[in-house]
């Protein structure tokens, strides 16, 4: 099964193909919305026992520990999932809706977590050859 969906592949009038661009599976997107959120839930957790410490005063209330306490970042919240779910609602390998949500809800509100995969090492080559 291919990772890529064709999207809005028609034929015209005039028998001639449009050529768009093909977008991935929905299996894929779905990994990587998750991908995406994933380091946003992983810096929430670092920073609530940091945030937790300086409330209760194991740790003193220094600048650089109330900074180290809050989030540093954010990559996406709910408002950034409802327009990937009306993208999402656009085209035909959707079966039902709020799936982008689902996921969020899944990852940032129950805590679920997809695991990131680390990538081998691709094998040196030999480099460019000279002749083209």
């Amino acid at each position: 099964m291919s990772k890529r969906e064709v999207v809005g592949q028609a034929t015209s009038h005039t028998g001639n193909l449009a050529v768009h661009p093909d977008g991935y599976d929905l299996s894929i997107c779905r990994h990587l919305l998750a991908y995406l959120l994933r380091p946003d839930e992983m810096e929430r957790e670092r920073a609530e026992p940091l945030e937790a410490d300086s409330t209760t005063g194991k740790t003193p209330r220094t600048a650089d520990n109330l900074c180290k306490s809050a989030h540093q970042f954010e990559r996406a919240n709910e408002h950034d999932v409802i327009p990937i779910d009306f993208k999402w609602g656009l085209h035909h390998f959707v079966n039902s809706g709020f799936r982008a949500l689902h996921i969020w809800c899944h990852i940032k509100q129950l805590g679920f977590h997809c695991m990131i995969s680390t990538m081998k090492k691709a094998p040196k080559g030999d480099g460019i050859d000279e002749v083209r």
